[in-house]
């Protein structure tokens, strides 16, 4: 992962024997959630943040 102000960048490698591509979407939407969850609230749990 890479980072800065505006933005983070990051490449992700998978087997693609075991996930689809479309799988792996909806895995780094759910991160990309979760993440900007964890922005707006700083203070909470990550058991609190939605992924969806």
């Amino acid at each position: 992962m890479e980072g800065s102000a505006q933005a983070l960048t990051a490449d992700l490698l998978y087997r693609t024997d075991l996930f689809t591509e479309q799988t792996i979407l909806r895995l780094l939407h759910r991160y990309q959630t979760v993440l900007g969850n964890a922005l707006a609230r700083p203070d909470a749990r990550l058991s609190e943040l939605r992924a969806t």
